[in-house]
């Protein structure tokens, strides 16, 4: 659970690479998760904007 959180708080930091790390880590752990369908919306929104040069 705790990726997930810290998932979010790198989205809201504009880390993208790092906050597709961390969600895509949550799914993995956390296979069928009820928000399963909605961080991978996330993600797939964030690999849409996420620069090359944010870490």
């Amino acid at each position: 659970m705790a990726h997930r959180y810290l998932g979010a708080l790198y989205k809201e930091q504009g880390k993208n690479k790092r906050a597709i790390e961390a969600l895509e880590k949550y799914l993995r752990l956390v296979p069928k998760a009820t928000d399963a369908a909605q961080i991978r919306q996330i993600i797939d929104e964030l690999r849409g904007q996420a620069p090359a040069a944010k870490q």
